[in-house]
């Protein structure tokens, strides 16, 4: 391939690149300056954050679809096998003083 047409392809796709990347640019400084976006990201992370805080805290929870115990987060199914079950049923139906 001549020197020349080899430089004009290499230029070429240089600049493809960097109009990609001032494009990725623009995009995330428009999503960084839009509050309502920023607010609802925020919002997505806490509620992310608490479901796996919940999870490990209680793994019967309702939000959390057990496979065996799919009911209100106080009631738990008979026939769930899990051995903290009962412990998190006794738990749950105590009122705080």
């Amino acid at each position: 391939m001549p020197k020349r047409k080899q430089w004009k392809l290499e230029t070429m796709l240089t600049t493809m690149e960097d109009n990609v990347k001032a494009h990725d640019r623009e995009r995330k400084r428009i999503a960084r300056s839009k509050p309502e976006t920023r607010a609802r990201q925020n919002t997505l992370q806490r509620e992310r954050r608490a479901l796996k805080r919940q999870q490990a805290i209680n793994p019967h929870d309702d939000n959390i679809k057990h496979t065996k115990c799919v009911q209100t987060p106080s009631l738990y199914s008979p026939s769930c096998s899990c051995p903290l079950k009962d412990t998190f049923n006794s738990s749950s139906s105590v009122t705080p003083s």
